[in-house]
């Protein structure tokens, strides 16, 4: 999700650090589905939804498994791309990480499963 694009195509000239978030959202996902109609997929598989640890940016340090990584957007904004996936015939495949959790320097009272 993170590296593929971002909503604001102002923002669409790159990543400056490869090691964080470079602004890619599900929005950024949903104003380009007919770019990814047009090469022939019918399916998408994003990133990892739950909130992250900051710097998480390819999401397998989730600190709260119910919730959103605002980085990619509301949980408005992720309905609003599966629904409009949908309406093309293209299916969203989520990534669960349910194995991988944030380093919490052994305190788990960080976590929230």
């Amino acid at each position: 999700t993170d590296r593929f694009a971002p909503s604001d195509y102002d923002k669409a000239d790159g990543c400056d650090n490869w090691y964080d978030y470079c602004g890619g959202t599900w929005k950024g996902i949903e104003n380009h589905l007919d770019y990814i109609q047009d090469l022939g997929f019918n399916a998408i598989w994003i990133s990892p939804i739950p909130t992250q640890k900051e710097g998480s940016y390819h999401g397998y340090h989730f600190t709260d498994l119910w919730g959103i990584n605002s980085h990619f957007g509301t949980r408005e904004d992720l309905k609003s791309l599966i629904k409009a996936a949908h309406a093309k015939d293209i299916w969203v495949m989520l990534d669960v990480v349910a194995n991988h959790v944030g380093n919490t320097n052994e305190d788990v009272s960080q976590i929230q499963p």
